[in-house]
């Protein structure tokens, strides 16, 4: 017993670690996941029964790798991931903290569920963990995982509007019929050609009522 309350753990036979290792899948991207497939349960994280020393006991992957590790078993104290999948036991994404720590990284990464503002996947941690779960059965396959990752993304499911379309413009047949009607617009005739120039201190005048005035 350590001074945080963990205990020691008695290591697993090879046979159970075979057969947990069976059930990771390994991003090998730099920095990348190695994400449990296997059972998860209603929290997100996953689940497996290991045997040891002639019990078994139903432990979170990511606290057995912890185990494995370190040969202890943190039971007052978090575990908490640096890449925020719950279904990463990738040792190096794991550091002791408190759960303190855990809410104040959550809200700092966007992943409180703030309406507008979150980041948080549409369909939570369980949801996202057996997506990826889904993606990955065959093993690593980069572009099934980002679908996998896409699918939740809070700002991929933006309301998109129909893109307007453009008002028909006259025929030519309404334009002959326009200038039919009104003579003045024949030949890129402007109506308004009879209107002078405003002058610099003053009132619009037309020319029409300049010629009536001087009468």
């Amino acid at each position: 017993m350590t001074l945080d309350g963990s205990r020691c753990a008695p290591p697993p036979v090879e046979a159970e670690l075979a057969r947990f290792f069976a059930k990771v899948v390994i991003d090998p991207r730099p920095g990348g996941c190695h994400h449990w497939v296997g059972a998860i349960g209603d929290d997100g994280y996953g689940r497996f029964q290991v045997r040891t020393a002639g019990s078994v006991r139903t432990v979170r992957p990511h606290l057995l790798v912890f185990e494995l590790a370190h040969g202890l078993r943190p039971v007052r104290v978090r575990l908490l991931h640096s890449c925020d999948e719950t279904g990463c036991v990738a040792l190096g994404h794991l550091r002791v903290g408190t759960q303190a720590q855990n809410m104040a990284q959550m809200h700092r990464r966007g992943r409180g569920r703030r309406r507008h503002t979150s980041v948080v996947d549409l369909r939570g941690p369980t949801g996202r963990a057996r997506a990826i779960r889904a993606a990955l059965s065959d093993g690593w396959d980069e572009a099934a995982f980002s679908t996998a990752v896409a699918a939740g993304n809070p700002f991929s499911r933006q309301m998109i509007l129909p893109a307007a379309e453009a008002a028909p413009g006259p025929s030519p047949t309404d334009i002959s019929q326009f200038r039919t009607a009104h003579p003045s617009t024949r030949g890129g005739e402007n109506p308004c050609a009879d209107r002078a120039p405003a002058p610099v201190g003053g009132q619009a005048l037309w020319t029409r009522s300049l010629s009536i005035a001087a009468i």
